[in-house]
């Protein structure tokens, strides 16, 4: 998967380091998951591994988003697996994490749309959710561009508080295809 500005690979084992580096070990990119450090590098690779193990157990997952002018590992953008997502039955979300100096540049948006586009033309689900803590205004505000809408109330899930936003298949499957009534509907 790749965008205008960065190219995506599966994300592995070996890129727990620099994980840690560029985001999980930043205290301020962390407060944003609702915890209040940083991940020690045992815990970082823990969760690249498991966000790993997704592309093999479910044939999606995490990519790792490099730079392309350079090359430089500067996040991670795609699709996880919640077993116990607090949107009830949807269970597959949209994710990114960033480098703290990456923020505000458009990255996210960019990846993700990628991801949204890539999961629904290749998996049958009927929505894509997108997890939060309610006071993540940044990421409410990729949310929207991405054309998700906020459908629950806050509530506790892993030991903080969480929104949970969503889009719906036959949304983005409009967005794509607009029929000529949502063309006048979309330019007036």
């Amino acid at each position: 998967m790749s965008s205008r500005r960065s190219a995506c690979c599966c994300a592995s084992g070996a890129s727990a380091i620099g994980t840690h580096c560029i985001a999980y070990g930043d205290p301020e990119v962390l407060r944003w998951h609702g915890r209040p450090d940083a991940l020690t590098l045992p815990e970082t690779a823990y969760a690249v591994g498991r966000m790993s193990a997704q592309w093999d157990e479910r044939g999606y997952g995490m990519w790792a988003v490099e730079e392309r002018d350079g090359g430089e590992l500067v996040g991670r953008i795609g699709l996880l697996y919640h077993p116990d997502s607090p949107a009830g039955e949807d269970r597959v979300e949209i994710a990114w994490t960033l480098q703290q100096d990456r923020w505000g540049r458009g990255y996210a948006t960019e990846g993700a749309s990628a991801a949204r586009d890539w999961a629904f033309s290749r998996l049958d689900i009927p929505r894509l959710i997108s997890i939060t803590i309610p006071e993540n205004r940044r990421s409410w505000h990729v949310m929207e561009k991405l054309g998700l809408t906020r459908r629950g109330e806050p509530r506790p899930w892993h030991g903080f508080d969480v929104e949970w936003w969503a889009l719906d298949r036959a949304d983005w499957e409009r967005s794509v295809n607009p029929t000529p009534r949502d063309e006048r509907r979309l330019s007036g």
